[in-house]
């Protein structure tokens, strides 16, 4: 079988970065910097408003971080969707996944930790290539070096 060289779009100034939270919560501090992190870089952080709501474990209910992930995957107007933070409840929206059929337009999905259950998706299931990155809240709090953050992006 010949494997087809897949190439992520490099982001350009004024890019949009979709912003989900797949997992476990975050703090209102540590989005915030997340955000400004992003809009720092030169980007455009998008994020939903509804993006925290009460569920114990994760950053949403299991349908609404779903919605989440479904609406970034599906923007026509971003290139990359970054993931929050890790934790817990990824795997719970795998089910989700395979009910609907694989965008057009291939993106770069970033995340490490429990969003490995969505990188598999996402390379097994849709062939889409995604990176084992930082996570967006560690990068907002400057727990990447410049020289990190520099390569990355």
């Amino acid at each position: 079988m010949k494997v087809k060289k897949q190439v992520w779009q490099s982001l350009e100034p004024g890019d949009i970065v979709d912003i989900i939270a797949p997992a476990s919560s975050s703090t209102g501090k540590d989005f915030q910097n997340a955000l400004r992190f992003v809009h720092k870089m030169g980007f455009i952080p998008r994020a939903p408003k509804d993006i925290f709501g009460k569920d114990l474990l994760c950053a949403n209910s299991d349908e609404k971080r779903f919605v989440h992930l479904k609406k970034a995957l599906y923007a026509k107007d971003s290139k990359v969707i970054w993931s929050l933070r890790g934790g817990y409840g990824s795997l719970r929206l795998y089910p989700y996944l395979t009910k609907v059929k694989p965008p057009t337009k291939k993106k770069l999905f970033i995340g490490y930790s429990d969003t490995t259950a969505i990188h598999h998706f996402l390379n097994q299931k849709w062939n889409w290539q995604s990176l084992h990155g930082t996570m967006l809240e560690e990068m907002g709090r400057g727990e990447a070096g410049r020289r990190e953050i520099n390569d990355f992006v």
